[in-house]
């Protein structure tokens, strides 16, 4: 099976599902053997942040599933983050390694922070801009409010990528309003 990539009926690229998974599986070992003894001598504990719960950051999820963690000695303990503070619980040392956008470590890193980037296996945008029904072109947005997850995280890296692709300045012809992160959220009966 191929996972089509469509946007307005144009063909934007083709990626075999399996190649995907094997990719994201095959970035994630390396990264984890990064950290790991060459043999380790028990399974070792390891806190691995993740910020989001997308395919892009799934590459862990899948290492774990597959037992890959385990085949190198290690026991991976798979941490929430939400996007922005997931950078600062990294540098603060709450874990050695995060899976998390390539956005969201560039910004601290020319800011100074000591952060390393091993791998990235997403290099587009893969974020879709919505919109309701009378919205038909992109001139339409022009006066709207927009709302992202979280100022700094991916989404909103992306969504101001696709307004500017738009010609839309999204300081001046949009309002972008903060309305939560993408997070697990907490079960609340009667909610």
């Amino acid at each position: 099976m191929r996972a089509n990539l469509m946007h307005r009926g144009t063909h934007i690229m083709e990626i075999p599902k399996r190649s995907a998974c094997l990719m994201a599986v095959a970035w994630t070992l390396a990264a984890v053997s990064a950290f790991a003894p060459l043999r380790a001598l028990g399974q070792e504990r390891l806190k691995v942040i993740y910020s989001q719960f997308t395919m892009t950051n799934s590459a862990t999820w899948f290492a774990r599933e597959a037992g890959l963690f385990e085949r190198h000695g290690l026991t991976a303990d798979l941490i929430y983050v939400d996007s922005t503070p997931a950078v600062q619980a990294l540098t603060a040392g709450q874990a050695p390694l995060a899976t998390m956008s390539g956005g969201l470590a560039v910004g601290p890193y020319l800011n100074g922070l000591d952060l390393v980037m091993l791998a990235g296996w997403c290099n587009l945008n893969s974020y879709q801009l919505i919109a309701r029904p009378e919205i038909r072109r992109p001139e339409d947005l022009r006066g709207k409010v927009i709302g992202i997850g979280r100022f700094g995280a991916a989404a909103d890296w992306g969504l101001r990528l696709i307004l500017r692709k738009l010609g839309i300045n999204e300081t001046k012809d949009v309002q972008i309003i903060q309305a939560g992160g993408g997070g697990p959220r907490p079960c609340r009966p009667g909610a």
